[in-house]
């Protein structure tokens, strides 16, 4: 932040913003991932339901596989990104 010597506001400088993009730019696709991950254990849970005509298990078990698999990017992610700070 940069004060506007004739207002005596504070302005943010382009250095500023860089900085809080690169900040959160590894978290503005997180909720993709957890969509695309949900629809393709969806998907493939039931064609697996379709082929083994077990409906709905395997549709289920697939919504599940993608939700552990949503958190556990999302935990990951933030695990890493709080050690590469922390050095």
């Amino acid at each position: 932040m940069v004060r506007d010597t004739d207002k005596g506001e504070m302005r943010k400088t382009k250095t500023d913003l860089q900085g809080v993009w690169r900040n959160v730019s590894p978290y503005l696709g997180i909720g993709w991932f957890f969509v695309i991950a949900i629809l393709l254990g969806l998907l493939f849970g039931k064609w697996l339901d379709g082929r083994l005509h077990s409906e709905p298990w395997f549709m289920l078990l697939g919504m599940i596989a993608g939700i552990f698999l949503g958190f556990y990017n999302l935990f990951r992610l933030v695990i890493y990104d709080g050690k590469k700070k922390d050095s």
